[in-house]
């Protein structure tokens, strides 16, 4: 016999740690791939969803209803001086880039969407309105960019 019988077990137990040992790296590599399939599935799924925060594509409104909004005017407390108004409520208008392909976030489209939810609740004027700073890419919205407007939204009754 070329080996004693212990250096055989041992020959035979380091084998078997070996085999145990890559079995347990495949298994790993498995699972670490499984987790970057689904990851990038959930990517692909959750860029398919659109913004998660209510938008209004201004050019689907009927015309009648696109002028309106966007001529709903806008008034600061020093326009309002002398004349009766009720405010209803504070309303939000987010512009969101929600595809890449999408057109970028503006200010100008986010008080657009603040004018749309004034007239949803019967105002006929916004006033104090503030933008805040352009966000970059934000879960909460699912926006590649974003841009937030608030106002309030009155009734002007005289």
């Amino acid at each position: 016999m070329a080996c004693g019988q212990w250096e055989c077990v041992k020959e035979c137990r380091a084998e078997t740690l070996a085999l145990r040992l890559d079995s347990e790296l495949h298994t790993r590599r498995v699972f670490i791939v499984r987790i970057l399939i689904i990851g990038m599935m959930l990517g692909v799924f959750i860029g398919c969803v659109g913004p998660l925060v209510p938008v209004v594509k201004m050019d689907k409104l009927s015309p009648e209803e696109r002028h309106a909004t966007l001529s709903l005017p806008i008034y600061n407390e020093g326009q309002l001086a002398g004349k009766k108004y009720n405010i209803i409520n504070v309303v939000e208008g987010i512009s969101c880039k929600n595809k890449t392909w999408d057109s970028a976030a503006t200010k100008s489209d986010a008080i657009n969407q603040t004018k749309y939810w004034a007239r949803q609740q019967g105002a006929n004027g916004i006033l104090n309105v503030q933008c805040e700073v352009p966000r970059g890419t934000t879960t909460t919205y699912n926006c590649w960019e974003s841009i937030t407007c608030t106002a309030q939204a009155i009734m002007l009754t005289q």
